[in-house]
């Protein structure tokens, strides 16, 4: 069902290891030595040269026998001509078949090649158990943000002939599109995909040196099986992302199974995502303010910026919820500066210089524009920068030391601490 060919290599045929431009020359050889084979075949065989010097001999005027031969000279080009249009278009099309699924950057079967596998895989009511693997790298952005994409499309390149060796050939291993890759696999073992999986993981452990720099990623797998999981192409695909979002969310760098219960927290996440999508511009998220107070006078220092969203349409939705929803939606810059464009309002009005702490997510601080967008903020509302505090959390330092450090600098007059809660 997945099988994939392969064949002991052998040594070519001296003509198929020529150039392309000398088989090319052979091939019109060829032709024209069976084109005049022909011809002496009709003169031998055939009393029609005896006819034609007849004819030729009763009309000397005419000068048919130089137009004849002129004829016979010109329908060899042409047929030679006819022929290479032909190989070429041929190549051509084989190319294009190619090209049409394959993957250019790695040569591995692409996501039309992959779906229509896929397809094939579920047809009929005969239709042998299987298993679809999504799988994606763990922290590819931030290698494309700090080495540059020639280094992110080599690690894919090293990264897709590191897992190809370490697959038998009955498997078929894709790219997708980006970071995400898919494996379709027989279910001729009970525990085979998360032995494959495991297998694939194993084979990270080793970081990929590119251009004298040790690169190191990790990777989730999702997987979900036919028929036991879905029977429709699509929906089996569709699960097992499901399993590989799990997996994300859960820390990453995990193999996942997917579960009837995993269904029911993507549905959820869908639901606050679009509701998010629409609550942003409403002003449905508000800021909400914790007092901060000074150790050494027990008096109220500051207030710390928390995000509150009372939504209509869904139940009551806690931050713990809606904000990893924001990040992974893309929505978590909008989300970012309505609230501190609005706590920075507010600050403004207060009758005392009370600064306000303002904790920016990890991907937010590696943006190059957010101290621009802190900066114009507290400019439009008139708020000091000296009473802004940014807060930061571990992980964004973790995620790109340099990046963050300087984008905090580039905010001119800001304090910034670091969030151990």
């Amino acid at each position: 069902m997945l099988r994939r060919k392969t064949k002991t290599p052998q040594p070519l045929p001296r003509f198929l290891a020529l150039p392309e431009s000398d088989k090319r020359a052979v091939k019109e050889l060829l032709v024209l030595l069976a084109i005049c084979g022909a011809a002496w075949v009709l003169i031998e065989r055939t009393d029609t040269c005896t006819r034609f010097f007849q004819f030729v001999s009763a009309h000397p005027d005419m000068e048919l026998d130089s137009l004849i031969l002129a004829g016979i000279f010109s329908a060899v080009g042409l047929a030679v001509f006819a022929l290479r249009r032909w190989s070429e278009a041929a190549k051509a099309e084989c190319q294009s078949r190619h090209l049409a699924h394959h993957d250019t950057l790695t040569g591995l079967p692409n996501r039309r090649a992959f779906m229509e596998a896929l397809a094939k895989a579920t047809a009929g009511p005969n239709a042998s158990p299987f298993a679809c693997l999504l799988l994606d790298l763990d922290n590819f952005k931030q290698v494309n943000d700090l080495r540059g994409h020639l280094v992110g499309d080599r690690l894919l390149q090293l990264f897709s002939e590191r897992i190809a060796e370490a697959l038998s050939s009955d498997v078929l291993f894709a790219r997708l599109g980006g970071d995400e890759y898919g494996i379709l696999c027989d279910l001729d073992e009970l525990n085979r995909p998360m032995s494959l999986a495991t297998r694939v993981v194993r084979r990270l452990s080793e970081p990929f040196l590119i251009d004298g720099h040790a690169v190191q990623v990790g990777i989730s797998v999702g997987v979900a099986r036919f028929p036991e999981d879905a029977t429709a192409a699509d929906a089996l695909l569709r699960k097992a992302d499901i399993a590989l979002y799990r997996c994300k969310a859960r820390g990453r760098g995990q193999i996942r199974y997917f579960e009837i219960e995993m269904e029911d927290v993507a549905r959820r996440h869908a639901e606050v995502a679009e509701a998010l999508r629409d609550a942003i511009p409403g002003g449905e998220v508000v800021p909400h303010y914790q007092p901060l107070i000074g150790l050494a006078t027990g008096e109220v220092i500051g207030f710390e910026v928390l995000a509150r969203w009372q939504s209509p349409l869904l139940d009551p939705v806690a931050p713990s919820e809606f904000i990893p929803i924001a990040m992974d939606s893309g929505l978590i810059g909008k989300l970012c500066c309505q609230l501190l464009q609005q706590a920075c309002t507010d600050a403004a009005r207060w009758p005392r210089p009370l600064r306000i702490s303002f904790n920016f997510a990890p991907r937010q601080l590696c943006d190059p524009l957010v101290p621009l967008q802190i900066l114009s903020i507290l400019s439009n509302v008139g708020l000091a920068p000296q009473r802004l505090d940014i807060e930061m959390t571990e992980d964004a330092l973790l995620e790109n030391d340099r990046t963050a450090r300087t984008n905090l600098d580039c905010a001119q007059g800001t304090r910034h601490h670091l969030d151990l809660g």
